[in-house]
Parts: C-alpha cells; structure tokens; sequence
C-alpha cells in the first residue's frame, strides 16, 4: 500500500516520490513549489536580516552594473517629428500671450492640427 501525505501547501493528499518518502513535504504542483520556496527564504531573511540585506545590496548594485553596460536601449532620436516638435514651439509661443481660456482652445485646434503629422510620421517609421 502506498503511503500518502498532505501538501504542506495546499493541503491536498498526494504520493511522495519513492526516495523522499520521508521526507517530501508538498505535492510538487509548479504552484506549491513556488510557495514553498517562498516562504522557506522569507524564513531564512528574518532569521539574519543584516546578511540578507547585505546580499540583496550586493544582487542589486551587480544588477545595476550590468544594465549600465548592456544599454538596454537605443537612445532616442533626438528629432523624430520635427514638424510637431515645431508646431509645438509655435504653440507655446502663442500661449505664452494668450490667457487661460484662450490656452486651452488653441491646444485643443493644435493637437487636432498635430495627430495627422504625427501618425504619418510614425507610419513611415513602421515601414522602414
């Protein structure tokens, strides 16, 4: 007769592996492993913070080291629409004269103005 255990986890029954039948304490699902897992390391942290807080420093300062070097990106263009940009010049130009009220109808006349270069633009980019 096979022995049965209950999941530590999810508290389902479940054979253990022949050679860890002593010794195996959740079910094996992805999910309770994952748990497990968990929760032993939250265990391990709190039971010496200053090394744990030391080794997370360490993992992020590496981390850190190594984005700086792969440049996750690509800079960005520096004029990618130039005709918006200089309509938006033009715009803050404008409101820099123009009261509240008269700020924000010629925002609203500008982006319908803008939304057609600005699609154009970024349809030419898609294709290149």
């Amino acid at each position: 007769m096979e022995t049965r255990c209950r999941c530590t986890e999810c508290r389902e029954w479940f054979v253990p592996v022949a050679n860890a039948a002593t010794t195996q304490m959740i079910c094996g699902s992805e999910d309770c492993r994952r748990r497990r897992r968990r929760k032993l390391a939250r265990r391990r942290r709190a039971a010496d913070v200053d090394a744990s807080r030391a080794d997370e420093r360490q993992r992020q300062q590496k981390r850190r080291a190594g984005a700086i070097l792969a440049k996750c990106h690509a800079p960005g263009e520096a004029q990618k629409h130039p005709e918006a940009l200089a309509k938006v010049r033009q715009i803050v130009d404008k409101a820099i004269r123009r009261s509240r009220a008269g700020w924000d109808q010629e925002l609203r006349r500008i982006v319908r103005q803008i939304e057609p270069i600005v699609r154009r633009q970024a349809v030419g980019n898609e294709t290149t």
